[in-house]
């Protein structure tokens, strides 16, 4: 079972990624998904929070399987 802490990324039928930690939850369509890579990236950089790089690794790696 996955600890609240971790991201969780399910690919829907649509393409779409529903992408989830803790509270924080989200449907990223799936031809914005390189964006919001990009995005949780920059963020993580400005702000040093270490969620915002856990789901933009997490986002590359569904994206890539």
């Amino acid at each position: 079972m996955a600890s609240a802490n971790q991201v969780k990324v399910e690919r829907r039928d649509d393409g779409s990624l529903y992408v989830a930690k803790e509270t924080w939850s989200d449907t990223i369509p799936a031809d914005t998904i390189d964006h919001w890579i990009d995005w949780y990236a920059q963020m993580h950089k400005q702000h040093g929070y270490d969620g915002y790089r856990e789901m933009s690794e997490a986002l590359r790696a569904a994206k890539a399987s």
